[in-house]
């Protein structure tokens, strides 16, 4: 099982449970090590917008940061995002590019280039 589909896994799970934000956070760091913390506060923030702007019972915001996660896992799934999705992306990895691992910064670039956010 791919890193990707084990954190979808357990995001199923926790979507699940009763709501948790602080859990959610905790699993996002502890599934993507490598990546800066304040590149998971961005993503974490980003997630709990569409969450809390979706209505009740939207898988959308789910199906959002699993395909965030495959981007991080470098193994993009292919779901298409909106071009403001592209953007809000390129501004997460840009806060934090200088500290972002040099594989996932070069694929995580060259994916905004081919979708236009960059």
């Amino acid at each position: 099982m791919r890193n990707a589909d084990k954190f979808r896994s357990d995001v199923d799970r926790w979507a699940k449970a009763p709501p948790d934000p602080e859990r959610l956070r905790e699993l996002l760091c502890r599934s993507f090590p490598t990546l800066p913390r304040d590149t998971m506060d961005g993503v974490f923030y980003a997630f709990r917008e569409r969450l809390d702007a979706a209505p009740g019972g939207s898988e959308a915001p789910l199906e959002w940061l699993g395909t965030v996660a495959s981007i991080f896992e470098l193994d993009y799934d292919g779901t298409p995002l909106a071009a403001a999705d592209w953007d809000e992306l390129r501004e997460i990895v840009e806060a934090d590019s200088g500290e972002m691992d040099l594989d996932v910064l070069t694929y995580v670039m060259a994916l905004l280039l081919e979708h236009g956010g960059i």
